[in-house]
């Protein structure tokens, strides 16, 4: 049985649909099988005390960690774009 790639897209997105396709698109010829976001309710993450990371602090506009999360999780309707965009770069060509 050949060992199936998983890649970790996480978040880094941003929330983004055109950073989503543009991340799919970079590795469509890659040799990845599947692709994994991140997606979760941030108010279901994160407790009350949840805080930023001091690079997080540098590098976004956010004052909160559940403020970040809610703003790089995507609505269901880009997560059903970007399953479809995934289904036809991947699955039917593999």
């Amino acid at each position: 049985m050949k060992t199936k790639i998983i890649a970790e897209i996480g978040p880094n997105h941003n929330g983004s649909l055109d950073i989503a396709l543009e991340i799919i698109s970079k590795l469509k010829n890659k040799g990845i099988d599947f692709i994994k976001f991140q997606i979760a309710n941030p108010n279901h993450v994160y407790s009350k005390d949840a805080f930023l990371a001091q690079y997080q602090k540098k590098n976004i506009k956010e004052t909160s960690i559940k403020e970040m999360s809610k703003n790089t999780n995507s609505d269901l309707m880009i997560n059903y774009e970007l399953f479809i965009v995934y289904y036809k770069q991947f699955y039917l060509h593999n």
